[in-house]
């Protein structure tokens, strides 16, 4: 039964997201999205203490989704335009012609023509600014057009980084390198999961990827993932198409096996054991400890408090704490942070915890211990808990990180310089002549 909550309660989640919206974005600059999602996480928090039951809270999310999926969808295919049109050199091709048909002194007029006419002939704004208004801005750049008349806007906000200009009309292919310089780039085991590339130029380090840039991707796409998986814990048709599924992918409790039980630790042990047989990762013993500590406190954080919140019943037994899925979420975990650990050395390892975790997940329905949204909420929140850890800890430990990226960039100029190399030089003195030989192995 709904509690009627006092002022003070029913005001608290507008203090509560005015507070993380000024500190989160206005101090430390945070992404909005996450900051909404936190705000959210609470105020769904604080309704179930106040009786509110998980029926209404998914009937209201969902009937929002729902209304919003044309919305979706739009982004979904103003994306698809915007990358086709990239990859196949449309916007490239835009810029190209634009800087000889166009002239300075209409400039703007055919800007605001060619926007209005691909807009309503799409039907997305959006997609207008991330295809002709791209190119367009391109143009005015080589114009000398005013940027900010031409973006529409009063300031322009200044870029954090150099930014390459290719040459004429050239496509940029996959393995086009972009180099972002500054004191502040950390290395991109932290931030990113593309090929490792450090530099020297002056006294800053460079790497390959943005790393002081908030990775929207990362927090975005599993959160949702989650989100989708709570929507089956009470939602009627999507709590039926579950329970087909249990059917056909558990063994209904005949035969269970517990090797699960153990096999969650392994993808979080394994970079130890190889650690303890001389294959190091990217991090050192103490630095590799206490990213694995912050990544399992947050995910036992977060685990224990969605469990109490949403109060599942497991397929197997009155108990209420089903969804999300710890053994799922533990191993996938330990398997994201192997992963971070040794991408940049073996992908094969690297990427071997997550066929330990899948292991898990299924072994979770075929015991009939979890829900297969359990398994796939679970994997998400501990996938998210180990993303969280990377982001978060060369915040806190500022000079442990410059250690790290010192000792990276050592690594990678011992290894340009290692190999096996023969040099000859003759000489000659008043009493002896030869031959100076050096190997270097």
């Amino acid at each position: 039964m709904n509690k009627k909550p006092p002022f003070a309660v029913a005001v608290l989640p507008i203090i509560v997201m005015a507070l993380v919206m000024g500190i989160g974005f206005g101090i430390y600059r945070y992404s909005v999205e996450l900051l909404l999602l936190v705000v959210s996480f609470f105020t769904v928090v604080l309704a179930r203490l106040y009786g509110t039951t998980w029926d209404q809270v998914s009937e209201a999310v969902s009937e929002k989704i729902g209304k919003s999926f044309m919305a979706i969808f739009i982004f979904v295919f103003v994306g698809l335009i915007i990358g086709t049109w990239m990859l196949s050199g449309t916007i490239p091709m835009m810029i190209y012609y634009g800087l000889k048909l166009l002239s300075p002194s209409m400039f703007l007029v055919s800007a605001f023509i060619i926007t209005v006419i691909v807009s309503v002939c799409t039907g997305t704004s959006f997609g207008s600014v991330g295809t002709v208004g791209l190119a367009l801005i391109g143009v005015a750049s080589g114009l000398g057009v005013n940027m900010a008349a031409a973006a529409g806007a009063g300031a322009q906000e200044q870029p954090d980084s150099a930014v390459l200009l290719v040459p004429e009309t050239a496509i940029a292919r996959p393995d086009t390198m972009l180099i972002i310089h500054g004191e502040e780039t950390a290395p991109d085991d932290i931030y990113g999961d593309t090929q490792l590339i450090i530099r020297t130029d002056a006294d800053s380090t460079a790497t390959d990827g943005g790393g002081g840039k908030f990775p929207v991707a990362e927090f975005v796409v599993p959160a949702a993932t989650f989100t989708v998986a709570s929507l089956f814990v009470r939602t009627p048709f999507l709590v039926h198409w579950r329970e087909e599924a249990q059917k056909h992918l558990s063994n209904h409790g005949k035969n269970k096996t517990t090797v699960d039980n153990y096999l969650q630790y392994l993808p979080a042990a394994a970079p130890y054991l190889l650690y303890a047989c001389g294959y190091k990762g990217d991090h050192n013993f103490l630095d590799k400890t206490i990213l694995l500590a912050m990544s399992a406190a947050t995910f036992a954080v977060l685990n224990n408090t969605l469990k109490f919140a949403f109060s599942e019943q497991r397929p197997d037994s009155q108990a209420r704490n089903s969804f999300p899925s710890g053994h799922t979420g533990t191993a996938f975990m330990g398997a994201e942070y192997m992963r971070r650990e040794y991408w940049n050395h073996n992908k094969w390892v690297a990427m071997s915890g997550y066929m330990v975790a899948t292991a898990v997940a299924y072994l979770r329905i075929y015991n009939n211990r979890h829900w297969i949204n359990d398994v796939v909420g679970g994997a998400a929140l501990g996938y998210l808990s180990t993303t969280f850890a990377y982001w978060i800890y060369p915040k806190i430990f500022r000079k442990r990180e410059r250690m790290h990226r010192q000792e990276l960039l050592i690594r990678q100029q011992k290894k340009q310089q290692s190999g096996q190399m023969v040099m000859a030089a003759p000489f000659a003195t008043g009493h002896c002549a030869g031959i100076n030989l050096s190997y270097t192995f």
